[in-house]
């Protein structure tokens, strides 16, 4: 995606929407605080959040967005789910907004489960692609516990290929891959979750093991 330049201006908006927050006591005053802040998010379009300004700000507003500001926040990022999958910081927007619409009562609105489809589709398409892209790769991960129904805390420790395959195992064969106090289970969103991780695993988790072994046979050579 072509470099894009947010304006200073529209980054000074959303910073100091952020700062006012901190201000507002009153639980009714933020959420509808919150609320109108997404919906000027919505207007200006998913392309601002590639500021890591304007992420930030969006970042603590939607950890308290009530179901309708999720589904602006959906409605808005679901113009483009490959620019937002893709954008370097756009995606922790996505990725933290799936995160808690995983979370009741949110996971049960139509509305959400609607643009869940879509992204599983989307992701599910593109799944190759996004593998081997620098920034995308971050949302297979939560693409697949998306899918499945459940949440593990990414490992500091284990590379990101790893966590995508020890994610898999986990939800297929529940491998012992993980601390099971780092799990957390949600409502799937994928009915027929384990038909299409088959159809993953067909072609990832076999290459990917076989680019394990080449991996070591190179380095004992």
């Amino acid at each position: 995606m072509p470099r894009v330049i947010i304006d200073r201006e529209t980054c000074k908006y959303y910073a100091d929407r952020a700062h006012l927050l901190d201000t507002i006591t009153s639980t009714d005053e933020r959420a509808s605080f919150i609320f109108q802040t997404l919906l000027a998010f919505q207007k200006d379009g998913w392309k601002v959040a590639v500021s890591p300004k304007v992420c930030r700000s969006l970042e603590k507003m939607l950890q308290e967005a009530d179901t309708d500001g999720l589904i602006v926040l959906l409605k808005c990022l679901s113009k483009n789910w490959d620019g937002a999958v893709t954008s370097k910081f756009c995606r922790h927007i996505l990725q933290k907004t799936w995160k808690r619409c995983q979370s009741e009562p949110f996971c049960n609105e139509p509305l959400v489960q609607d643009f869940a489809r879509t992204f599983l589709d989307h992701m599910k398409s593109n799944f190759d692609r996004y593998l081997n892209h620098l920034h995308a790769q971050h949302t297979l991960r939560h693409y697949l516990q998306l899918m499945a129904g459940v949440q593990v805390e990414k490992d500091p420790l284990t590379s990101l290929l790893d966590s995508i395959t020890k994610a898999i195992k986990l939800i297929m064969f529940n491998t012992d891959t993980f601390d099971v106090e780092n799990i957390t289970l949600c409502t799937p969103f994928d009915q027929n979750y384990s038909e299409t991780l088959n159809s993953l695993a067909q072609r990832f988790l076999m290459a990917s093991d076989l680019h394990g072994l080449l991996m070591k046979f190179i380095t004992i050579i």
